[in-house]
């Protein structure tokens, strides 16, 4: 497996540069088609929609994460697990962020997998 390291000292696989090229790829093509310098404000702004994408897709992989598995019946992830692969300090944490981004569906005080 190939290990690809950023500024940031983050290190990603093969398969999560891959998932993040594809990402930034549609970014990329509509800043390339801003050619005149006065519209060099919509390119930047489109940081703003890419945060506002990137809060979407981590609320997404939150729930995909803590949705029970069809074949075992348990979370594809443990929130210990989650705390460790968002750089969190703990599994309340991780909680907490899983609770902000995702909410808790229908009002109640879990969410979709149970968790308090």
């Amino acid at each position: 497996m190939t290990r690809t390291t950023t500024a940031c000292a983050y290190v990603m696989d093969e398969d999560q540069a891959g998932l993040l090229a594809c990402l930034l790829a549609g970014y990329a093509d509509a800043a390339q088609e801003i050619q005149d310098r006065s519209r060099m404000g919509s390119v930047v702004a489109l940081l703003q929609v890419a945060r506002d994408d990137l809060e979407g897709l981590e609320g997404a992989l939150l729930l995909v994460a803590r949705t029970a598995s069809t074949r075992t019946g348990k979370t594809l992830l443990t929130f210990k697990k989650i705390a460790a692969a968002l750089g969190v300090e703990s599994e309340q944490a991780a909680q907490g962020r899983y609770r902000r981004k995702v909410g808790n569906l229908n009002g109640a005080d879990s969410g979709l997998d149970g968790t308090p």
